[in-house]
């Protein structure tokens, strides 16, 4: 148990300083189709996916940080926190399959900000990182911080990147039935 621990941890370990590498590397290289959807914002109007970076830009002038620095800080930031989140739910599997193994280790999993670089630095990674959130406070039975997340960070998240509107429906199966877990009978 103890040796499944430590490779898990090792292998969460292992793709979040590659992650923060390859979106160093995005900084280095200023690449502007990575850094593009964090800079939207809601300076001429409302439009898609502009809270972010209308944040961004008013922190980065009050604080009198470089715009850019800034956005790698907040990547970085969301990507630790997605694979923090990620390592503990996965922690509380009793049992790992091989089956399992093979989505975990697969390059459509974890690995694909890695395996396909044009994913990497990507919104999808803020509603990602409040959704570990919430699934762990959801395991933990901390049931004040998962009603936080899915009904004030979740929905603010949904600024950033619409799409994940898809899986707000079950984040809210998932949050009744774990809930509701002792009351209900299947």
């Amino acid at each position: 148990m103890k040796k499944r621990e430590n490779y898990l941890t090792l292998f969460f370990l292992l793709i979040s300083l590659l992650s923060i590498l390859f979106i160093y590397n995005n900084y280095i290289e200023l690449a502007p189709i990575r850094f593009v959807e964090w800079l939207n914002n809601y300076n001429y109007g409302f439009i898609r996916r502009g809270l972010f970076g209308t944040l961004s830009f008013i922190v980065s002038k009050n604080l009198k940080i470089d715009i850019f620095i800034l956005i790698l800080i907040f990547q970085t930031f969301f990507y630790s926190l997605f694979y923090f989140f990620s390592l503990k739910i996965l922690l509380n599997i009793k049992e790992i399959s091989f089956t399992f193994l093979l989505v975990l280790l697969s390059p459509l999993g974890f690995t694909y900000p890695l395996s396909e670089t044009a994913a990497i630095g990507r919104q999808e990674i803020i509603f990602l990182s409040f959704t570990g959130l919430f699934f762990y406070s959801l395991l933990k039975n901390k049931k004040t911080i998962s009603q936080l997340v899915l009904f004030i960070l979740i929905p603010i998240s949904l600024l950033t990147h619409e799409g994940s509107i898809v899986y707000l429906p079950y984040l809210i199966l998932a949050n009744f039935l774990f809930l509701n877990k002792d009351k209900i009978k299947i």
